[in-house]
């Protein structure tokens, strides 16, 4: 039984004792290293709730630590509870939400006994359901205010360093200069393009973003003629749409990309402050120290620097929509040896049926791109993929399948879909919308 425990104050306004407390390294620690999960180039922390182990998303570009999904979880206590209302995260209307105050967050040894929780309720959990792992939460500029942070991509672990004791030199590495702009890192970037014409200015750095370039649309702007539209992922409250394309070029500190990948997100307000954001696509290719305190963050590229640009070129867009238990009677061949007999032979053999229960995941279709090669197959959303490319689809997990489908042009994806109990067989071959 999952219980949820929140200490209501409606009525007693909270007191000064309740205001949040600092993230720092117990036992006066220099610094101390976490692994993470990486998942669609997201980071996936583990992080302590009072006590209660959870998942929680790695996310710049938000200034609350929210707690939307309580997956796995048997009890959690919430202290110091009010009703509010929060601004949605993709810029999108109010909702409903409690903020909790004076609770003890732990990421290992970094530990703040006094953090503030923002606890949503009613939301699907889209994030865990597109990425295919548990994630109760986000966590961004609460965390990151108080420590310097070291990102590690290839090795999937961060360091968490205090900065009083900060001492490490970081002579080849660039070092840039952040603004803190609503709590949240942009830095100085520029993209040009034929079409699109040249500008720069302020790029959020957005851990939270699996994909590359993001560039804000403005009121004026005419998007690039080699363009679709796209469902573009998922956000914190469903699917974000908008158009995908490539510019010329984009340089962030004195690193050049050649042809890289942009999106044109669809969003309900005018983002003035800044031109675009910056994703993990980009940022996995680099080794970061992100310094707040100082306003600083250093970079030094990794292997992955030159990795082309992908994107998904069959039109689907997948998420796990929970799990089937499959019951199965597979034969059990019992070898036997016999009076006098010291060796096993083929003749002293017994078969008998034993039943298996098979855990099998269900990946279903959200949505289908118009005109993609999936919708010309005539594939929609809702169906069900049993196999892909004549194996279970229990074989893959969906970081295999979005790099399948994320392949070379022309590389050809047999599909079986279950629509409604009907099994069908499809095919297609993936095509480059951005040649």
């Amino acid at each position: 039984m999952r219980v949820l425990l929140i200490m209501m104050l409606f009525l007693i306004p909270l007191s000064v004792s309740g205001q949040e407390g600092q993230y720092r390294i117990q036992n006066d620690k220099r610094a101390t290293k976490v692994d993470f999960e990486l998942f669609n180039n997201l980071i996936i922390l583990p992080v302590e709730v009072n006590g209660v182990e959870l998942k929680f998303l790695l996310d710049s570009g938000v200034d609350k630590t929210i707690l939307f999904s309580f997956e796995e979880v048997d009890s959690l206590m919430l202290k110091n509870s009010a009703y509010i209302k929060v601004k949605g995260l993709e810029g999108k209307e109010s909702y409903s939400a409690y903020r909790s105050r004076g609770n003890q967050v732990r990421i290992k040894d970094v530990i703040n006994p006094k953090a503030d929780i923002y606890v949503v309720f009613d939301q699907e959990n889209y994030l865990t359901s597109s990425i295919g792992t548990v994630i109760n939460g986000v966590i961004g500029y609460d965390l990151l205010k108080d420590l310097i942070l070291r990102i590690n991509y290839q090795q999937k672990n961060l360091k968490f360093y205090t900065p009083s004791r900060f001492k490490r030199p970081l002579w080849f590495f660039n070092e840039h200069a952040i603004s803190l702009i609503n709590n949240k890192p942009h830095i100085q970037a520029s993209y040009m393009d034929e079409e699109l014409g040249m500008e720069q200015g302020n790029f959020l750095i957005d851990t939270g973003s699996s994909d590359a370039v993001w560039l804000y649309k403005k009121e004026d702007m005419k998007l690039p003629s080699n363009r679709f539209r796209d469902n573009l992922g998922f956000g914190f409250r469903g699917i974000i749409t908008g158009y995908r394309s490539k510019v010329d070029r984009f340089e962030l500190a004195d690193y050049i990309f050649e042809k890289a990948n942009v999106s044109f997100p669809d969003l309900d307000e005018l983002m003035s402050y800044r031109v675009g954001s910056i994703g993990n696509n980009i940022l996995r290719r680099f080794r970061i120290f992100l310094n707040y305190p100082d306003n600083r963050v250093y970079l030094k590229s990794n292997s992955s620097l030159n990795d082309d640009f992908k994107y998904d070129k069959s039109g689907l867009l997948l998420r796990y929509d929970g799990l089937s238990i499959i019951e199965k009677k597979i034969p059990v061949k019992v070898s036997v040896r016999t009076s006098g007999n010291k060796d096993y032979s083929s003749a002293d053999k017994q078969e008998n049926l034993k039943t298996i229960y098979e855990i099998k995941k269900k990946v279903k279709v959200a949505e289908v791109r118009k005109g993609s090669p999936a919708q010309q197959a005539g594939i929609i959303p809702k169906d069900i993929i049993v196999r892909l490319q004549g194996k279970t689809i229990n074989s893959y997990d969906l970081k295999e399948i979005r790099k399948m489908l994320s392949s070379e042009e022309g590389r050809s994806i047999n599909m079986k879909i279950n629509r409604e109990g009907k099994l069908l067989d499809v095919e297609f071959k993936l095509k480059d919308r951005l040649r």
